[in-house]
């Protein structure tokens, strides 16, 4: 069961969320839409970025009409904190290219590494 969140800290996470995948401040609505998921303990962290990430904006922005080598190193920043690293980026772009970003979305979000470093409730450093 996802842990339940007071509210401030609740619109903390997603004002973070929003930094590290969407690379903006949410607005208002999204605030207090995703934050209500955590108040009421109906989703994880983990979960309300994959949400995100599965949204048009995110599509538009960061996937659609990139190099599918640019679009691997954007998730493994987004959603590992960090840049890819040789193997990985040979290995996903594989993946991409065949079964596409989201399917590597997800298996960056099931990760060994990132339930290590970040867990259900873990938000992802920003890459500079």
């Amino acid at each position: 069961m996802p842990k339940q969140w007071d509210v401030t800290s609740s619109m903390d996470i997603i004002t973070r969320i929003y930094d590290q995948i969407q690379e903006r401040e949410p607005d208002e609505n999204g605030k207090m839409y995703w934050s209500a998921f955590l108040v009421n303990g109906e989703q994880s962290v983990k979960n309300v970025m994959w949400y995100i990430s599965q949204s048009d904006e995110y599509k538009g922005r960061f996937i659609t009409g990139q190099p599918v080598e640019q679009a691997v190193q954007t998730c493994y920043k987004h959603f590992l904190g960090r840049v890819a690293d040789d193997g990985g980026l040979h290995y996903y772009t594989q993946i991409a290219e065949k079964d596409g970003i989201p399917t590597v979305i997800d298996l960056l979000m099931k990760s060994e590494e990132y339930q290590r470093n970040f867990g259900d409730d873990g938000v992802p450093p920003k890459v500079k």
